[in-house]
Parts: C-alpha cells; structure tokens; sequence
C-alpha cells in the first residue's frame, strides 16, 4: 500500500489507495475503471491550499467503459483546457451587487458592534446606498480613475462608501483607522487622491 504524507492518512480513498505526496507533487495520475473514489475531505482542508487538490478527488462515479467524465477530469488535463474568460468591463457594483440586488430580500451584511447593536442589509439596501454615494462622489468631481481614499472603521458605511466608489470607476485605496497623520499625509501626496472618506 503506498504510503501517505504525514496527518493526511483520514483522507485516503476507502476503496483506493493514494500516495498523496506523489499526487500533491502532480508526479502521480490517477485513472479510474468501475471504482469511486471517496474521499471524506478535500486535501485542501490539510494543506489550506484548494489549488493543489485535483479535481479528482471528490466522489468519482465512473462508468462500466472506465471514462472519467467531464466534471471529473484529471487536473493536468482541466488546466491545459482552461481558458479565462475576461470580459471587456467589468464593475464589481454593476456586475455583481446589482445582480444580486434583484432579489430584494437576500442578505448582503448582517453587523453587529460591540455593544451589541446589529443591523442588516439585503444586496438591495447595499445596491441603492451605495448608488447614493457615488452620486455624492460625482457631485465633488471625483470621476472614472480618480483615486477615492477609504478610511473608516469596521461599519456597513465602509462597504458603501467602498462599493460607492466602484461603481464611477474611481481607483479605490482602502486605509485602516489606525494610520498616523504622517502615514495618512504619505498616501494622500503618493497616491495624488482626489477623496479622503473619513
């Protein structure tokens, strides 16, 4: 039986033994005929790393000519097929929150402050006030390329203010609450922003 590396013998097949070094390494491939494969956990979760795990490893039914099928090829092969798909423009607030804000009832961002205050937000409440903001930013001249400074602490108006700036196009430099004055004055002048959202 071959061996396995080191806390990983939990995830070997309960119907095929894998040397798991070899695989991890891509020096190893693995064919089924008339088997499954089962492993109970994705490598992934040992080694924390998801890009490493083929997509083999997941529940393989295969059929009586021994084919892999499609959904369950050898991860050599899904890369050498893979292509990226990369559009012309792509808005994150446009393409994504906006979709999602279709249904006015899912659940964008629920938070909650040390007090215990909470408050939720559906795509759709995110969608419009981030919507607002930028037609703030648009007012105060910032445009397409304008880079937008964010500076505020862990609250819903940071996504807003965030999302806000995305969808002019605005070059958006996220900044933590705890910078001091002189690292402040090195982004604004470095970055020549047009905004500071405190």
């Amino acid at each position: 039986m071959p061996t396995t590396a080191t806390g990983l013998e939990k995830y070997e097949s309960t119907t095929l033994s894998v040397d798991w070094p070899k695989i991890v390494a891509g020096e190893s491939r693995i064919r089924l005929s008339n088997q499954v494969l089962r492993v109970r956990t994705f490598l992934s979760e040992a080694t924390g790393d998801p890009l490493r795990v083929p997509s083999v490893m997941s529940s393989v039914p295969c059929g009586s000519t021994g084919a892999v099928s499609p959904l369950h090829m050898l991860y050599e092969d899904r890369l050498a097929q893979f292509r990226w798909q990369v559009p012309d423009e792509f808005n994150f607030a446009w393409d994504v929150i906006d979709a999602y804000a279709q249904d006015r009832s899912r659940l964008a961002l629920v938070w909650e402050n040390e007090a215990g205050e909470e408050a939720r937000y559906s795509f759709w409440d995110v969608a419009e006030r981030s919507r607002r903001f930028a037609n703030v930013l648009r007012a105060l001249g910032i445009g397409r390329g304008d880079p937008v400074m964010i500076m505020l602490p862990r609250i819903p108006e940071w996504q807003i203010a965030f999302l806000g700036a995305l969808r002019l196009g605005a070059l958006v430099i996220p900044c933590t609450g705890q910078l001091r004055a002189r690292d402040i004055a090195y982004r604004a002048n470095h970055s020549e922003a047009k905004a500071i959202v405190t």
